[in-house]
């Protein structure tokens, strides 16, 4: 179906069972998305609160709008249809990206530059003057934007996206000093699993285990600017915004966001659906659904 033709109706046969009522006329064309403040006639756009925003919200001009169900509501005569679910923003996901999916041409730029035992599906897309060392493999349907570096014994598997300029399995940081004071590098022989559906943005850097690999777990997103230490461990559906930074062989469960610009010492266990937040330094273990803040990172409702 083109976006011409799509219905206030058709997005919510889209949605499905997560539209919960719905209020006000459903035959009109849906021709554009955007911010409320932004759009346009004929615009799906969606609203999360439930306060004044709300109700301001219901007279603007777009076609459509999708709200919390938590608050029943009747649509205004000339103002949008009204689409009733749990999550608005992630409704409005849904439908926007039924239309705006970039499509991805599998196969080889002629720049990039390929080891001849690297293992690549032939359903990936390897984006130009991506380089790919010895022994790697890329899975199906995986995207490797422009200046990919896969340094050897990297796995990469299915639907996984690297931004340009990412760095997978570059050595971590390891050295020792000798009697003398001068340092000794340790050998970094383990490798790097990106698993599954996890995306990863521009120019992070993910460094390769010492004796075990790094990994990085299914479903879970890394933002620009994220570097991941050796014999790190992240568990799956989990969010490293922006400068974030894991030292080495730290622990992230499932689920965990990591606000922007934290820092998590070495060794340290983050526990499952815990909540890190902005510019924290991390320096002990931290409880599954626990958040810290601050510097150093503790519990905001801790006595200072």
């Amino acid at each position: 179906m083109h976006r011409g033709d799509f219905t206030v109706a058709n997005a919510i046969e889209l949605l499905g069972k997560d539209v919960l009522w719905t209020s006000g006329p459903l035959s009109s064309k849906l021709t554009s998305f955007g911010a409320l403040g932004t759009s346009r006639p004929g615009s799906l756009a969606f609203c999360r609160y439930l306060d004044e925003r709300l109700d301001a919200a219901t007279r603007s001009s777009v076609a459509a709008l999708i709200v919390p169900a938590g608050r029943r509501l009747e649509a205004i005569t000339g103002g949008p249809a009204l689409i009733g679910v749990e999550n608005p923003r992630l409704a409005f996901i849904r439908v926007a990206g039924h239309f705006h999916t970039r499509p991805v041409v599998s196969g080889v730029d002629p720049t990039a530059v390929i080891h001849p035992t690297a293992r690549i599906d032939a359903t990936a897309h390897v984006g130009a003057h991506v380089a790919i060392a010895a022994h790697c493999q890329v899975g199906a349907h995986a995207v490797l934007h422009a200046g990919v570096c896969l340094y050897p014994e990297t796995r990469i598997g299915a639907r996984v996206i690297l931004h340009a300029g990412v760095v997978v399995g570059v050595d971590g940081f390891g050295y020792e000093r000798d009697a003398a004071g001068a340092l000794h590098k340790f050998p970094h022989i383990g490798g790097v699993v990106i698993e599954d559906d996890v995306e990863v943005g521009a120019n992070c850097s993910i460094a390769r285990g010492a004796l075990d690999d790094t990994r990085i777990g299914r479903g879970t997103k890394l933002d620009c600017l994220v570097h991941v230490a050796h014999n790190c461990k992240v568990g799956p559906d989990s969010l490293l915004t922006a400068q974030t930074m894991l030292a080495g062989s730290v622990t992230i469960g499932a689920r965990v966001w990591l606000s922007p610009g934290c820092r998590i010492l070495n060794n340290t266990i983050v526990g499952d659906d815990a909540v890190i937040g902005m510019g924290a330094n991390v320096m002990a273990d931290v409880a599954s659904g626990a958040t810290v803040v601050a510097v150093p990172a503790r519990s905001p409702l801790a006595r200072r």
